[in-house]
């Protein structure tokens, strides 16, 4: 039973469908049905462009099929040129002549695929008997390959079975390999931190296990840089928000510090407007007819783009009122900008803290911005006055 996520996540991946198809290439065929059917006497003699819940291709497409399907997408046809595909799940028994291109929770191949094959999916198989003409190039978490790869098997997977044919080599990432009656015709590589379980392979070239690599310097470098610039950035606009609307800004500090709670709620209702739009919207999609997408996502996109800029905008200042109110705890006597540089030193020194740092942040942020929607009397009254130095 494929679960509400996954249904969501293709019903908003559809409606994006509908959305460019307009802009597509001219010559091409188009459908978009509850069941798309080429049956086995058709055939399409250019470019096919299919939407809906289920698609079989069991004719004859001379041209690329791009398809996005609710349910299944079966090819036990022929597709003289490329496949891109989105689905549940897509399955490859008949012939495709170009590159396969998808990307979908389950993936099977057991017919032919003349070029490339680039998937990213939950559980990959290439069963026995099934050809790849040139590289398998998979990111997935499961994978099974017992049939024939032309040229190299790359990517990233956590499990690798290999009890097949590559022609050329393997370079891999995973955390588990088995192989078991596999030949390998140039170099076999893998990273893991465990040896593989080998069981009968036959290599042309060498078998090589290393080490994962740890996390390049230069990404690590880059990383901090960000966050310097980052933390550089909110303390200029929160001291520029300080000198613009000083007392604005004591009321939301007095609204974080005195009734954190009531400004979390206010917080958590805001930034949740734009999150509820998008769920209201993919339920819909989800269960509406696929003629209806472009309608209804033209009634809610604006509602989404103009609710997600607002919730955006707010929280690039949210960080102000919360620095202020814990610098004025730590340093009740300054000012309010000194204040702020304090209650800036101590957010940085949380984001950076392994693991609950970035959800540290996220809550704090949504904590600020509930504090700048705290009335002004409600912040004088509930919470310790923050309006004057003490």
């Amino acid at each position: 039973m494929r679960s509400r996520c996954d249904r969501l996540l293709w019903a908003v991946t559809l409606g994006l469908v509908l959305v460019v198809g307009p802009a597509l290439p001219v010559r091409a065929e188009r459908t978009q049905a509850d069941f798309v059917f080429i049956r086995t006497e058709d055939v399409v003699s250019e470019d096919l462009y299919a939407a809906g819940n289920r698609i079989t291709i069991a004719g004859r497409v001379e041209g690329d099929l791009l398809a996005v399907a609710f349910d299944e997408i079966l090819i036990e046809g022929t597709v003289t040129g490329s496949v891109t595909a989105v689905a549940s799940r897509v399955v490859v028994t008949g012939e495709v002549g170009g590159s396969l291109r998808v990307a979908s929770p389950t993936v099977t191949v057991e017919g032919t695929v003349g070029d490339d094959v680039f998937v990213s999916a939950n559980r990959l198989t290439v069963a026995e008997g099934a050809t790849i003409g040139r590289d398998l190039l998979a990111w997935v978490r499961d994978a099974a390959v017992d049939g024939s790869v032309g040229r190299n098997l790359e990517g990233r997977q956590r499990n690798l079975a290999l009890r097949g044919e590559v022609a050329g080599d393997v370079e891999v990432t995973v955390r588990g390999l088995v192989i078991e009656g596999a030949r390998v015709g140039g170099d076999l590589a893998y990273r893991a931190e465990d040896p593989a379980e080998v069981r009968d392979l036959d290599v042309g070239g060498t078998l090589l296990h290393r080490k994962p690599l740890p996390p390049n310097i230069e990404l690590r470098a880059l990383r901090i840089l960000m966050f310097v610039l980052g933390w550089l950035g909110t303390v200029a606009l929160g001291l520029a928000v300080l000198w613009a609307a000083p007392d604005r800004a004591r009321r939301a500090a007095s609204a974080v510090v005195g009734t954190p709670g009531r400004a979390l709620v206010r917080g958590v209702s805001v930034t949740a407007v734009p999150v509820v739009l998008i769920a209201v919207v993919g339920a819909l999609l989800a269960v509406v007819p696929p003629s209806s997408g472009i309608p209804l996502l033209a009634v809610f996109l604006p509602l989404i783009l103009v609710s997600g800029s607002l919730v955006g905008a707010g929280l690039l200042v949210a960080a102000t009122p919360v620095a202020t109110g814990l610098g004025r705890r730590l340093r009740p006597g300054g000012s309010d900008f000194g204040a702020f540089i304090v209650g800036m030193v101590l957010w940085g020194g949380v984001y950076l803290v392994p693991y609950v740092g970035g959800w540290l942040t996220l809550v704090g942020l949504i904590l600020g911005l509930g504090a700048w929607l705290t009335p002004a009397a409600e912040a004088r009254g509930l919470g310790p006055d923050l309006s004057s130095p003490s």
